[in-house]
């Protein structure tokens, strides 16, 4: 299997990124054992639009991990998927046809991708009708544009991985020990 790893994170004052790369660090080294051929991006470095379009092109799997930065992914992270999918668009989406539904064009149907997240919202504030903020949602509720945007180009949605409360509560070295098996249950 062939998998694109994207770490989204965007150093801030009070976030350097040791979380996410830990998590990123994980997948890879999962993968890598599972026999998996790897390549990277990192969106806080330098970024060339054409090649990341190619190595999107040659995955079979896409595993986005991403901080969470008011309930959405970082700036650099919504910019560099921006820049890439309106770049590859011609190239992620089939000849429009008038019988088609809007959305259906995607060509990439043969690809999956993954998201994997990290919150300072504590876990039980999800699928819970009495959380002030939440109700009743799920991370993937919260981030469903850019689940439209992956599915937009024809992607299959593997299961979410999350870690919670990363400031108040964390569980850091039990969430990356789920989230190898998790990576590992889901990319095969």
């Amino acid at each position: 299997m062939k998998v694109l790893l994207v770490n989204g994170h965007e150093k801030v004052s009070h976030a350097k990124g040791e979380l996410n790369n830990a998590f990123f660090t994980v997948a890879k080294n999962a993968l890598v054992e599972h026999d998996h051929e790897i390549r990277c991006e990192i969106v806080d470095e330098d970024y060339d639009v054409e090649e990341v379009i190619s190595k999107i092109l040659w995955a079979d799997v896409i595993v986005y991990q991403t901080p969470v930065f008011w309930f959405n992914i970082p700036g650099k992270f919504k910019k560099f998927i921006d820049d890439v999918f309106s770049a590859g668009r011609l190239r992620f989406l089939i000849p429009y046809s008038e019988n088609m539904e809007y959305g259906a064009r995607g060509s990439l149907t043969s690809k999956k991708y993954m998201l994997s997240t990290t919150w300072n919202t504590p876990e039980s504030t999800f699928e819970n009708a009495n959380a002030f903020l939440m109700k009743n949602k799920t991370v993937d509720d919260v981030f469903l544009p850019f689940h439209l945007s992956n599915r937009y180009f024809g992607m299959q949605q593997l299961p979410s991985f999350g870690t919670f409360d990363i400031y108040h509560n964390p569980t850091i070295e039990e969430d990356l020990k789920k989230y190898k098996e998790h990576i590992i249950q889901y990319v095969k």
